[in-house]
């Protein structure tokens, strides 16, 4: 029987926009959730879901962490707009602590209209 890799969402948020003053973390909707509360709900949905990561500067994030929940603490050199993202992308990557065959979903805050995360998942599993 084949041993079912794991799969792991990241949520990449920094504390600051340099257009949008506290955009990830400020009340979006009339039940005063940020578009980082929307995406976390979301993704804790998602039953087949081993792990969630957040990788953040933001200090003051209130936020317990779970067995299913864990922050990661990301040094502010790779929350600026001058870092290139592929360097974001592979210090990020690097920061969890999983294996290299884990499946992981890339989910920014962002999006906060997209609903789709458990069939874009079971559709690249089917894949």
């Amino acid at each position: 029987m084949k041993e079912s890799k794991r799969i792991v969402a990241i949520i990449p948020v920094k504390e600051k926009s340099e257009r949008t003053p506290n955009k990830n973390f400020r009340s979006f909707n009339s039940a005063g959730e940020s578009l980082f509360d929307l995406t976390l709900k979301k993704l804790s949905q998602i039953k087949s879901l081993d792990h969630i990561y957040i990788s953040t500067d933001k200090i003051s994030l209130n936020l317990k962490q779970t067995n299913k929940i864990s922050i990661i603490n990301r040094d502010k050199f790779f929350c600026n707009n001058i870092t290139p993202w592929s360097e974001v992308i592979e210090n990020i990557a690097n920061s969890i602590p999983e294996k290299e065959d884990t499946i992981v979903m890339w989910c920014h805050v962002t999006n906060p209209l997209f609903n789709s995360y458990e069939d874009a998942l079971s559709k690249f599993l089917e894949l």
